[in-house]
């Protein structure tokens, strides 16, 4: 067991979700299986996590830095160092060569989120669980030889709760029961769009509408399932038991976030739609990789093409079957264990 501190350096809110914050805090608790101490700092305070996480955290630090800024890199080397941090790791947009070199120059090690390797790499360690992360480009951008880089869906971050369904076998049979998921903030109207093609298209299963509340649309969802729903639609609010949502349905759809490697660990089929540019690649990717549809981007998605592929999708088990079984073999919920193992096992070298 190590007697270590880690300091995360993450963001969240309803603009850019809740992806970072989640993958940072099921992180943080498998390297408190270590023994390590783990500190997260954050221009939010501690969320209400519904107790999820509760002994992940041993404390949250609020800067009024903002994320990115030399000030904010002077700042974290600087708490860092008081508090005897000897991991850093960083989950937000727009980390900087500056950034970097000056946590390197205060003597810092890190791993570092990066899903576009497309900015020179600084750090220890550079994770993209994205599929379609290639090394090559990874490597391009590689300025420190001691760069480890941890590439691909086999180091996908996964909650905790999703571990007690590891191995789980998925029947596709008719579907009864259809997920709509678009991320814990903003969903731009997807899950509304959703329930009124569905609607429209004349299949008449149960729905589960998972939103956060965060979604400035979260009320007016809950409105129309009261008034449109049929008692067949079921809206969940930061839905505490993601996994069990899902294990619960037999088909979903979805947005190109976090949500996509979840839903491929369970072997759940979906169609996947695009809210924002870094999602793009990811769904191309996993549309690739045998696992997914591919609706294309929210903006241009008509509700004709949608209800096309959503009854396509439903009258085709045998396809549902091969989307299942492709994600489940990509994503097998080890990936938060390699990290770390990777993580601690580097620095113990460094420090013998």
């Amino acid at each position: 067991m190590l007697d270590k501190t880690c300091l995360i350096r993450c963001e969240y809110s309803e603009k850019i979700g809740f992806g970072h914050l989640m993958r940072c805090l099921t992180l943080a608790g498998e390297l408190k299986k270590y023994g390590l101490a783990v500190w997260v700092l954050s221009s939010n305070g501690r969320p209400d996590m519904h107790g999820r996480h509760a002994d992940s955290i041993d404390r949250w630090h609020v800067t009024t830095t903002k994320a990115g800024s030399m000030e904010d890199a002077a700042f974290l080397a600087g708490l860092a160092e008081e508090v005897g941090a000897e991991l850093l790791v960083l989950d937000f947009y727009n980390i900087s060569e500056s950034y970097q070199l000056a946590l390197r120059h205060a003597g810092r090690r890190w791993l570092q989120f990066d899903g576009f390797a497309d900015r020179p790499l600084w750090a220890d360690w550079v994770l993209s669980m994205s599929p379609a992360a290639e090394m090559e480009s990874y490597v391009l951008r590689r300025q420190n030889p001691a760069t480890h880089f941890l590439l691909g869906p086999k180091y996908a971050i996964l909650r905790p709760d999703f571990m007690a369904h590891r191995g789980a076998t998925r029947s596709h049979g008719d579907v009864r029961r259809v997920l709509l998921s678009f991320g814990g903030g903003d969903d731009q109207g997807m899950t509304l769009f959703c329930l009124n093609a569905i609607r429209e298209s004349g299949w008449t299963g149960a729905i589960t509408a998972v939103v956060g509340r965060a979604n400035p649309s979260a009320d007016r969802i809950s409105s129309w399932a009261d008034c449109y729903g049929d008692g067949r639609v079921h809206v969940s609010v930061d839905e505490p038991d993601m996994a069990g949502a899902m294990s619960e349905c037999d088909m979903a759809v979805i947005s190109g976030g976090m949500t996509t490697f979840e839903a491929a660990f369970m072997g759940l089929p979906a169609l996947m739609v695009c809210l924002a540019d870094n999602q793009r690649a990811n769904i191309k990717a996993w549309r690739s990789l045998g696992v997914s549809v591919d609706l294309g981007d929210s903006s241009q998605l008509t509700k004709e093409d949608f209800i096309y592929h959503f009854l396509a999708l439903v009258r085709d088990k045998n396809r549902r079957a091969e989307l299942s079984r492709h994600g489940m073999e990509i994503v097998d919920g080890q990936g938060v264990e390699r990290v770390a193992e990777q993580m601690l096992g580097k620095m113990a070298v460094a420090n013998a």
